[in-house]
């Protein structure tokens, strides 16, 4: 982190055994940049009830985000986020007209840096794969958050976790044959573009509500490849 520097001293010696300098490298290092620190984490685990289900029981999806520093809590940042994505959920149909049967949750987490590079910079450890639209992350991390929510089925969760960053990824995690349930989902997506952008709604409605609580595979619609015939 901080810039540090050293000297490397080349040396022989003579054929009587004595010791001849001959040259000294000397190397310079930068130190990184890690951005803003958070400081105060007061706000971590703190829960929130976004929308009631006043039908049934109440499906539960539990809303978080990484990369958020603790500046972005304060001046509710983080809170404008939150509530666009669960707006962005309910955007489309056939969910938009069930909106009354899910009890939506935000947990706030704070992390300690905006840098997707590990678990020791941001809550849950996102780290984007720049290959592909692959994301990496810390899943018993974001279980424990969802546990923060107050007698919540947690294995019939779809979490959704909005990473602090613009870039064009998402991707969902659903947890067929390990320790939680097959119910159990993990959906992420970044702010892609912009909070308020097309491609941010698409893609979250897309990998929260298609893969994580609906359980789709993949299908994608290309013009190029014309239209499929109605036995297909």
């Amino acid at each position: 982190v901080n810039p540090r520097e050293g000297a490397i001293c080349l040396t022989m010696d003579d054929k009587n055994g004595k010791r001849m300098g001959l040259d000294t490298l000397f190397i310079y290092q930068d130190g990184m940049d890690n951005g803003y620190q958070s400081t105060d984490f007061s706000a971590r685990g703190r829960v929130e009830q976004l929308n009631k289900s006043t039908v049934g029981k109440g499906i539960p999806i539990v809303l978080m985000g990484d990369g958020f520093v603790d500046e972005e809590i304060a001046d509710s940042s983080y809170a404008k986020v939150m509530r666009q994505a669960m707006e962005n959920l309910f955007s489309e149909e056939p969910i938009k007209s069930l909106r009354d049967y899910f009890d939506v949750y935000q947990v706030t987490a704070v992390s300690p840096r905006n840098r997707f590079d590990g678990v020791q910079s941001t809550v849950f450890g996102t780290v984007p794969n720049h290959q592909t639209m692959g994301i990496e992350v810390d899943m018993d991390s974001v279980m424990k958050y969802v546990k923060k929510v107050e007698n919540i089925d947690s294995v019939n969760t779809l979490a959704v976790v909005i990473l602090n960053s613009s870039l064009n990824k998402g991707v969902t995690y659903m947890m067929a044959s390990n320790k939680y349930d097959y119910n159990y989902a993990v959906a992420l997506c970044p702010v892609i573009d912009s909070l308020k952008s097309e491609t941010f709604r698409q893609v979250l409605t897309h990998e929260a509500v298609g893969h994580g609580f609906a359980k789709l595979a993949d299908e994608y619609v290309r013009s190029t490849e014309g239209s499929a015939t109605d036995d297909e």
